[in-house]
């Protein structure tokens, strides 16, 4: 539309008349609400898709109060942007004439969430329940969407009747009933959910929440009940609820799910806080069980209770399959803090693979200074090739670029595979440049780009930017 066009303004009924689909577009963009909806208005007539784009954003934006009667005509329209558009226009505008014809609405067409939340905003009362019968509806879909509606209404008087849909109702209506049940009530919710006859996929993750956010002591016995759930994720909340919550009637139903089910972190810290002496005989025997997840959290947590009786069999553990629970048991040892560690740790050093080596070197060379240099030596003796070829030969320069060759290579891992949180991919990215920047110091321009040469060698490829903007400050 020309600059004198936009200012024209056109006869809709004429362009119509001669099924001027061009004027009748060209009529949207006219700086007059009322001429732009009876322009809609003619142009949904051709039924053209095309154009629906077109219509839904002009309308979308009137808010002219005498433009209501014809907006409400778009409620009826089949294509769903368009009778959105309108929506959105009559909630703005707030004319009482709109309420019904948006409630008639509900009954003919699906409702989206901007539906939703205008009604609810007229008149919740009616908005719930309006829900609360559909949920009986002979139409699995409306069903479904109603479900969902009084989830996101949030209103008890919902919980009832959702709770009733659980058992009779078509799948899908299920499955949102739990999700919306989830939002809406208490624990006392939990166990209809998991006690559903049908199977149903629960939403593990929204009853996972909320059993752990748990704190009044009266859901014990219900919480206790969920520990037999055969899900890890609901299993674990339960068990953090209860090992917060301390009541003693919990401790041995608590004890007893390391003989059904596999010992996890959450378990295993639990269950020293109840009784570390009875833990302590648990973890050891848990440590000759084949699950390798359950033998490194063993020896993780018998580090933490710090008890002499452990050596024993964590020295035993130092030739494990699995360097993760080698790696758990020489921390677990070095937390211990026995001076007869000392030896099997750092013979079990000589078998290790640099990670293994470098991580548990640095810890074990803080806890005992006296060691720092034959930790050094084990690293340079298994790699030397990080030290001949970047030609870093002093002490000082070789523990660090061991150090920062370890953290390289975990940001890389986290970042690759999206698994770190942030603070700890700062953290990292941090102790790299620390590093970093005292390597290119002592070391220079040529050993700097000798290690990085390796390190893409090695790895292929840096995904992390913000380490090649170090990289790039240190070298240049």
């Amino acid at each position: 539309m020309g600059f004198f066009d936009r200012f024209t303004k056109p006869d809709i009924e004429k362009l119509e008349e001669k099924n001027d689909v061009e004027g009748l577009v060209k009529s949207l963009e006219y700086n007059n609400p009322l001429i732009n909806v009876k322009a809609a208005k003619a142009l949904v007539k051709f039924e053209n898709p095309i154009h629906a784009n077109r219509i839904s954003k002009s309308i979308k934006e009137i808010r002219d109060p005498l433009a209501v009667p014809d907006l409400i005509t778009f409620l009826k329209n089949d294509n769903p942007q368009i009778r959105n558009a309108s929506i959105k226009s009559l909630g703005a505008i707030g004319d009482p004439t709109s309420v019904e014809p948006l409630f008639e609405t509900l009954k003919e067409y699906p409702p989206d969430d901007s539906l939703i939340t205008l009604l609810v905003k007229i008149d919740k009362n009616r908005s719930i329940n309006y829900f609360i019968q559909t949920l009986n509806s002979s139409d699995d879909d409306k069903k479904e969407i109603a479900a969902k509606a009084l989830g996101n209404i949030g209103d008890e008087r919902a919980i009832d009747p959702l709770l009733k849909t659980l058992s009779g109702f078509g799948p899908k209506c299920r499955i949102q009933a739990m999700k919306s049940l989830v939002k809406l009530g208490d624990y006392k919710v939990i166990k209809p959910i998991l006690e559903n006859p049908y199977g149903d996929p629960v939403p593990e993750r929204e009853i996972s929440q909320k059993i752990y956010n748990i704190s009044d002591p009266s859901a014990v016995p219900d919480l206790i009940i969920f520990l037999k759930y055969d899900n890890t994720k609901i299993r674990d909340a339960s068990i953090s609820a209860l090992g917060e919550i301390g009541d003693p009637t919990s401790d041995e139903p608590l004890f007893e799910v390391l003989n059904e089910y596999p010992l996890t972190s959450a378990l295993a810290s639990v269950l020293v806080k109840i009784d570390d002496e009875r833990a302590l005989e648990l973890l050891i025997e848990v440590l000759k069980r084949k699950n390798i997840f359950e033998r490194r959290i063993a020896a993780d947590t018998l580090g933490e209770i710090g008890d002499k009786r452990a050596i024993k069999p964590l020295i035993e553990i130092l030739n494990d399959e699995w360097t993760n629970c080698r790696y758990a048991a020489i921390r677990s040892l070095v937390l211990i803090g026995d001076d007869k560690v000392i030896r099997p740790v750092m013979e079990q050093l000589k078998e290790e693979g640099y990670d293994v080596i470098t991580i548990t070197g640095e810890f074990l060379a803080r806890s005992n200074p006296s060691i720092t240099e034959e930790v050094q030596n084990i690293v340079v003796e298994r790699y030397p090739y990080y030290y001949n070829y970047t030609g870093f030969n002093d002490e000082q320069s070789a523990h660090e670029l061991a150090v920062m060759m370890q953290q390289l290579q975990r940001l890389e891992k986290i970042s690759r595979d999206h698994t770190g949180l942030d603070e700890e991919i700062d953290d990292l990215i941090k102790q790299i440049d620390s590093l970093g920047v005292y390597l290119c110091k002592n070391g220079g321009f040529e050993r700097m780009q000798r290690v990085f040469n390796l390190y893409l060698t090695k790895y292929r490829a840096v995904t992390n930017y913000r380490v090649w903007k170090n990289i790039c400050s240190w070298l240049w």
